[in-house]
């Protein structure tokens, strides 16, 4: 179980971007209302949700890692076909 601080998304199809923004803050250790990478900028560097008005599988997995503060002691993969799948 990790300790994580909640964020709304900024968009209606922003559960990608929300997610990696939540697991990033984490991470890099902060908590309450301070953010490491704003929604938008996830997206347009890392999740392409913008691009797609979705978030797929990979570019989730993208951000995850491209965000976080590695080593954090974990690394996020797929583990499913990743065929059509989405986030």
């Amino acid at each position: 179980m990790l300790n994580t601080s909640p964020r709304q998304q900024l968009k209606s199809y922003y559960c990608g971007p929300a997610t990696v923004q939540v697991v990033s803050n984490f991470s890099w250790g902060l908590s309450g209302a301070a953010n490491r990478w704003s929604q938008g900028g996830i997206s347009d560097s890392y999740t392409h949700t913008d691009a797609h008005g979705q978030t797929w599988l990979q570019d989730m997995v993208n951000g995850m890692n491209g965000t976080s503060r590695l080593p954090s002691g974990f690394v996020f993969a797929q583990n499913a076909n990743s065929g059509n799948m989405i986030w």
